[in-house]
């Protein structure tokens, strides 16, 4: 199960917000997804606080992709996850 996000954002509160918004609806089609949110916002939090603070006129640009695989039963609740991955790009450009 695969998942790709891209957004702008005015602030990191927004932009996590945002993330946050994405996969509750992610979760209604792939519900596996609950088990890499917390990493994944994770990530995306470290990456907004690597960048400068937004100055005046400025947006985030976020892409963020993820994945999840696994052996057996995923779909059962009892889940073997083999692979797990997210990757995620922040950007500030100007309005």
């Amino acid at each position: 199960m695969s998942y790709s996000f891209t957004f702008t954002a005015k602030s990191a509160a927004d932009a996590l917000g945002q993330i946050g918004g994405k996969f509750d609806e992610l979760q209604q089609s792939q519900p596996n997804h609950k088990d890499d949110r917390g990493p994944a916002l994770a990530v995306v939090a470290v990456y907004l606080a690597l960048v400068r603070r937004l100055q005046e006129g400025e947006h985030y640009h976020v892409s963020m992709h993820g994945s999840l695989g696994w052996s057996h039963g995923a779909f059962e609740g009892e889940c073997e996850y083999t692979g797990a991955g997210v990757g995620v790009s922040i950007s500030i450009l100007r309005d």
